[in-house]
């Protein structure tokens, strides 16, 4: 007898992208992706996270918004009219690949790209990022260069008595910087039970 091709099933794929987008909530969801219904709406949601982040980033360039948009929209109407009698899949494919060109700059149909992409992360984001790929113990142990010095020289500073706005503007930093960096250093001795560094005053 010939297997019956499942189309919804099980799918650790989209349960990880879903993670990356939505969070860690969507953690045990794939086998919830057999359902035709749940899958849907889950993809709905996504979808609707994605738009929402576009329309936050691109803020200079109407034509690549509009294409976007008009993408999305096409999209959203493939996912909610298939079903387990009705196969959209390569539509909703298709579109897919379709934003991710345009995303990555490609344009008119020439294969040429037409947008230049740059992709940065803050002070902050990098520290997170960093710390979320060696594991937390780590990433306390090691910081990393100029990162590492900041951090002992606003530590050092603070022990001296200097506000956290003395201390902006001696390293010409904001002030939300300096809070956010003693906080960190504040977890981090709470966590160990150690001090942040060892550092004896000068006789």
């Amino acid at each position: 007898m010939e297997r019956k091709v499942e189309r919804f099933k099980y799918n650790m794929d989209l349960e990880m992208a879903l993670c990356n987008l939505l969070g860690d909530r969507y953690y045990g969801s794939a086998g919830e992706f057999s359902d035709a219904k749940t899958s849907k709406e889950y993809l709905l949601t996504a979808l609707k996270r994605i738009r929402k982040r576009l329309n936050e980033i691109i803020t200079s360039d109407e034509r690549l918004l509009m294409m976007v948009n008009q993408n999305l929209d096409g999209l959203e109407n493939y996912v909610k009219d298939t079903s387990e009698s009705v196969n959209n899949d390569w539509f909703i494919i298709a579109r897919l690949l379709d934003l991710v060109t345009r995303l990555l700059g490609y344009d008119w149909a020439e294969g040429k790209v037409h947008r230049q992409i740059i992709y940065y992360q803050e002070r902050e984001q990098e520290e997170e990022d960093h710390k979320k790929e060696i594991g937390d113990p780590d990433y306390w142990k090691e910081f990393r260069g100029d990162m590492r010095i900041q951090y002992e020289v606003i530590y050092l500073l603070r022990k001296r008595g200097l506000s956290m706005n003395q201390i902006a503007r001696v390293l010409n930093i904001s002030r939300d910087r300096v809070s956010k960096i003693l906080k960190k250093i504040e977890e981090y001795e709470e966590q160990t039970g150690k001090e942040f560094l060892n550092h004896k005053k000068n006789d």
